[in-house]
């Protein structure tokens, strides 16, 4: 079995035995919520989405796909995702803003025409694919432009719990370095924008240790190039050549 397919049937589990997504359902942590926090002003930050038409590939139970919408001010945004957690976003919020829609589908093989889409976005979600140059591809030919969230691979830390957390063994956590990530997109074609360090809160970790990180991250991510090592997130921005080229 591969890992890709490993990590849908973990994901499928947490859903049954949680009662939701382990990361926004009813029995997700604070710590959780932090972190997605931190994820979703990450993004905010480093892209305006206004007026937007965005695929998030990978959107879970549509949680953060309303947020492109709603919060983030995207004209549309559609989710597509391969495990049973698309049926939770369907139940939760396909009846809700028309602008935001759900699919069940692979990152290899979207099924919407050449640059349908303003930007296809990808938050936590690389890193679990078995061939993620065939998804950034696809990415790529879907839309105008890529916006990764992924594990910060320089972090040591976060390479260690990826050998002994349980819970990031379960779930077939990954992390690329960063500068493998910018090699890839551009073997692809794809011209590099913005990118940035960010968030020092764990998925997993006592409530008041969580809060005093999340008070420390934003004066943590000023210091000069430590936030490179130490961050738990890395997140980048491309577009394609031609797009760059025509602004």
């Amino acid at each position: 079995m591969s890992r890709e397919r490993k990590s849908i049937d973990q994901y499928n589990l947490d859903i049954k035995e949680m009662d939701g997504y382990i990361y926004t359902g009813k029995k997700s942590q604070k710590s959780m919520h932090i972190f997605n926090k931190r994820a979703s002003l990450a993004i905010k930050n480093l892209i305006d989405l206004t007026g937007k038409k965005v695929i998030d590939i990978g959107c879970a139970d549509g949680t953060f796909t309303v947020e492109l919408v709603a919060q983030m001010k995207a004209a549309r945004a559609i989710g597509v995702e391969p495990s049973d957690a698309w049926r939770l976003a369907q139940k939760k919020y396909g009846q809700g803003d028309p602008r935001v829609q759900f699919h069940y589908g692979s990152a290899y093989r979207l099924d919407f025409p050449d640059r349908y889409f303003d930007v296809s976005l990808m938050r936590g979600v690389l890193h679990h694919l078995d061939d993620p140059v065939k998804g950034l591809k696809e990415c790529l030919r879907v839309s105008r432009g890529v916006f990764l969230l992924e594990p910060n691979g320089y972090n040591p830390i976060i390479k260690l719990l990826e050998i002994f957390s349980p819970y990031h063994r379960a779930h077939q956590e990954k992390s690329y370095c960063p500068h493998t990530l910018r090699t890839w997109l551009k073997l692809l074609g794809a011209t590099f924008v913005n990118e940035s360090f960010t968030s020092l809160v764990p998925l997993i970790c006592p409530d008041r240790i969580a809060a005093f990180l999340d008070w420390l991250t934003p004066r943590w991510e000023r210091l000069p190039l430590i936030p490179k090592v130490s961050c738990g997130l890395y997140c980048v921005y491309f577009t394609r050549e031609e797009e760059r080229v025509r602004r």
